[in-house]
């Protein structure tokens, strides 16, 4: 009888540990689990089990925290991101829908403010820099860089879904076709990107003319900044979900980690290191992180053969298959 309740006693205690683990658990180890269990789900079948697994192919290269290369296609040691998944398309087109509808009423927003008219003649004050359109007044044109890249015209905005910390889940790209008289549709530029938080679409990078991201051929995503001649650069990044917050982004980035950056910080520097970038005004001050131009002109150079192209989906032909208009 006493050997039962010493048993006893040690399953009970046994059980109480464990549930007290199990409350314990934190958001980003459930997440974690729960791609897990995706990710094992996709090497035993093909099957799907929920919105967010099952239809990308199997990726024998994908290396974690890089993105997924699945989709590119290289040519004379060029390469393009491919994707003409239809089943992946499909799928993502409905998860990412808000996204989509949220970029056409972007445009309708800015598009209200483009008659407005800057009159050069009159002296800048609060009341009269912003004049009614006249036949006498000159103007600039109003909205984000985004928009303006695009030249207001959603027939110029091309998507894709690229996986890019190689998670099994697919964020959402958004570029232009066609940069002032590029004629090209392979422009490897993106400008605005969403991924999905709870099945939900969040964006988490808006930028555009100054600020520039592109796919590197070797995993790593780049993006090209400038605040004028002194200040500009280019830095070496990969995605981290989970430090993607549930809100957009109005301007810049969330959950991109920077790995390095190459550039003028009033004189050329290659700096290494997350902590370091950040306070980059005191790290390009430090004679190891300063290097030569000829040595600036090489990295540089470098990293820009690495530009991978993007053959972009078009956005005019979503809103024909989702009866959207503008």
């Amino acid at each position: 009888m006493k050997k039962y309740s010493f048993v006893t006693s040690l399953f009970l205690l046994a059980t109480i540990l464990l549930l007290s683990s199990c409350d314990g658990r934190n958001h980003s180890e459930e997440e974690k689990e729960e791609q897990t269990e995706i990710d094992e789900s996709n090497d035993e079948d093909n099957s799907t089990t929920s919105d967010l697994d099952g239809l990308s192919n199997e990726q024998p290269d994908a290396e974690p925290g890089l993105y997924d290369r699945t989709y590119l296609v290289e040519s004379d040691g060029n390469y393009v991101y491919s994707l003409h998944d239809q089943d992946l398309i499909d799928k993502y087109d409905d998860l990412y829908a808000p996204a989509f509808q949220e970029t056409i009423d972007s445009l309708k927003e800015v598009s209200q403010w483009q008659s407005q008219k800057y009159d050069f003649k009159q002296s800048s004050s609060l009341s009269n820099l912003v004049w009614n359109k006249s036949e006498d007044s000159q103007y600039i044109q109003t909205g984000s860089y985004f928009e303006a890249d695009y030249n207001f015209d959603l027939n110029n905005l091309g998507y894709t879904y690229v996986d890019l910390n190689s998670d099994g889940v697919f964020e959402l790209l958004f570029g232009v076709l066609d940069y002032y008289g590029s004629d090209s549709k392979t422009v490897g530029y993106f400008e605005r990107a969403y991924t999905l938080v709870d099945e939900k679409p969040v964006k988490v990078y808006e930028g555009g003319s100054r600020v520039l991201f592109w796919l590197g051929s070797d995993g790593y995503i780049y993006e090209y900044g400038s605040s004028g001649a002194a200040y500009s650069g280019t830095y070496k990044q990969h995605f981290n979900w989970s430090s993607v917050g549930s809100n957009n982004v109005d301007w810049e980035t969330q959950g991109f980690i920077i790995d390095e950056f190459v550039g003028y910080w009033e004189v050329p520097v290659h700096i290494i290191g997350a902590d370091s970038i950040l306070d980059i005004d005191e790290s390009s001050k430090d004679p190891n992180n300063q290097i030569s131009q000829e040595e600036y002109r090489a990295l540089d150079n470098e990293w820009n053969a690495k530009i991978v192209g993007i053959d972009w989906l078009k956005f005019s032909d979503y809103m024909q298959t989702h009866n959207l208009s503008y």
